[in-house]
Formats: C-alpha cells, structure tokens, sequence
C-alpha cells in the first residue's frame, strides 16, 4: 500500500507536533519543518527542514522531497500578541504562508493541501451556531491574517492543479498545549489559593481535542480526498468558561477557589458556538467527550509540571 509524503509545518508547535506524532504511527513519510524540533520529532521515514518560515531554502526542501500532501500549521497563535505586533504576526503568518504556496506550486503542483485556519476570522457573529454562511469578520491583526492566509489558498487552487482545504480551528486542546486558557488556569492553580480568571466566565467556546483533529487529518490522507474548501473544525458543544474552569480545576484535585475580574481582552469574542456536523462525519467515529479530554489533559499537565519544584519554571515559561 502507498503511503503518501506528507510535510508539516509548525512540526515542533502543538498542533503539528500531534499530527506529526499520528502520522508516524502509521509509517508515513515525514517532512517535518520547524525551527524547533528536537529529538522528540526523531522517527522513522523522516526528513527535517529545520528552519523558521519564511525561508529562501524551503524551495530547494519541497524540491527534493516532493511532498503529496501539506499540513501547513506553522504561524502565530496569540491573538493579544497580534494586537501588540501585528507586524510580526503578518510576517509569521501571511509572509510564511506565500513562501510554503510558492514552494509547493513550483515544486510539488499536485500536492493536497490542509491550512490549520482559525475561527478567529468569524470575530464575534451575530447569530450562532456559526456555520460557513457566517460572515467572516475578524476582529484582531490574528484573525484578519489568518484570513488573509485563507485567500492566499483560494488564490493557489484557483491558478493551478493543488487542492487546498481551510480548516477553522475552534478551540483545540489536548497533551503539549502550554497556551490559551486552560494553561493559564493550570499555571495559576500551581501557586495561588485562589484562581483569578479575565473575563466574567459567560464567555462560552466550543473546545476539540487535539487528537481528533489529528484522526481527521489521518483520516482525509488515508482516504486520498481533499474535503470541501472550508471546514470548520469544531466539538459542536458550546461550553462557558466557568463551567470548563470548574471542570478543569475538578480534574486537576484543586483544593482553592476560582473567580473573574470582569477585565475584557481586546480580540476575544463573548459567545462561540458552531455547526461541527461535517467535522464530525471526517472524524469517522466517536470524538473525544470535553469530560475525558478535560481530565486526559490534567492528567498529562499533572505529570509534566505537578511537582512543585516545577512551579517556578511554569510560571517563568508562561510569561
């Protein structure tokens, strides 16, 4: 049985690293591009592009590899670090994404490829559940880049033979996540009695398991068909922030209390909730329940960074 090439940028972040770590496990050929990677990524049938996007040497990677199928996850995904640089965003982002386009274009023009997108580029709907009828209208520098990115895709299948799918990422988490906010609630839990959260907790998001993306990722390759052109990739179950920070704390055997100061982020929608149908059917089975993936996720957070020696390096990791 052939078993396409597959590169993925991003290798060494938390999605592409999952992903990757799937993939090897049913013996596809890997390229792997990321700054990053470290002896973690070291599997069998492996190529590595050790560089960060944009790179002039990508070219002469994609040449000689010849990669059937793109992952392309690499990029920012911050959205308050967006708002702060949103020079550097764009230049991680869009000026990444045309590099890898034109790479793939010249050099592998039969390629498949999945761009990891964003629901940022909804910003903040008027009507839920968001489906791809929702306008997209961001409302950060990370969601109009993203979207951007989007374009560059549309602009790729629309001047050559490579199919090219957009996949808007809701909330993932899973094992490697050290972001977003079931990390800062992690974090906080190590060192405070109290659990002080921004926000007023109504906030509600739809969250994934990373792992389920992963299945589908594995799932679209192994089936040798790209999906429709968006894809919105979500649970389709729309949770509040207290009730996943309850959850979480439950899971994590937190003896304290938990609140929120009330205080808004710019770029941060109130109310997600989405059509996840589709998602679910390339799934091909049942997805992860947030009760099991919540405390699959403690329990890998517990293990890694529980003791308190590691306290202080968390803190200090997170910023």
């Amino acid at each position: 049985m052939h078993l396409p090439t597959v590169l993925i940028t991003g290798a060494s972040g938390f999605l592409g690293g999952t992903i990757a770590t799937v993939l090897a496990k049913q013996g596809f050929p890997l390229c792997l591009c990321s700054s990053k990677l470290n002896e973690r990524f070291s599997y069998a049938h492996t190529k590595v592009f050790k560089e960060r996007l944009p790179s002039r040497k990508l070219t002469e990677f994609v040449a000689a590899t010849q990669p059937e199928w793109v992952v392309h996850c690499a990029g920012p995904a911050r959205v308050a670090a967006s708002f702060k640089d949103p020079a550097t965003d764009f230049h991680n982002s869009v000026t990444a994404t045309e590099c890898l386009y034109q790479a793939v274009q010249h050099h592998a023009p039969k390629a498949k490829v999945l761009f990891m997108s964003s629901a940022a580029i909804y910003g903040q709907p008027c009507l839920l559940p968001i489906t791809l009828q929702t306008p997209t209208v961001p409302i950060s520098p990370y969601g109009e880049h993203k979207l951007r990115c989007e374009q560059l895709g549309n602009d790729l299948r629309a001047h050559s033979e490579i199919e090219v799918s957009n996949w808007r990422i809701f909330s993932a988490y899973g094992p490697s996540l050290q972001k977003q906010v079931l990390w800062d609630i992690f974090r906080k839990s190590l060192v405070a009695h109290e659990v002080v959260l921004d926000g007023t907790g109504h906030e509600t998001r739809d969250l994934i398991y990373s792992l389920d993306i992963a299945r589908i990722v594995l799932n679209v390759i192994a089936s040798g068909q790209i999906p429709q052109e968006i894809v919105n990739i979500g649970s389709g179950r729309s949770v509040t922030i207290a009730t996943l920070a309850k959850l979480f704390l439950e899971s994590l055997n937190y003896r304290g209390s938990f609140r929120f100061s009330g205080i808004r982020h710019q770029g941060a929608p109130q109310q997600w909730s989405v059509d996840a149908r589709d998602c679910r059917q390339l799934c091909g089975g049942e997805m992860m329940s947030l009760e099991r993936g919540i405390a699959n996720y403690a329990r890998w957070l517990t293990r890694e960074f529980g003791e308190s020696q590691y306290a202080n390096r968390v803190l200090a990791d997170a910023g």
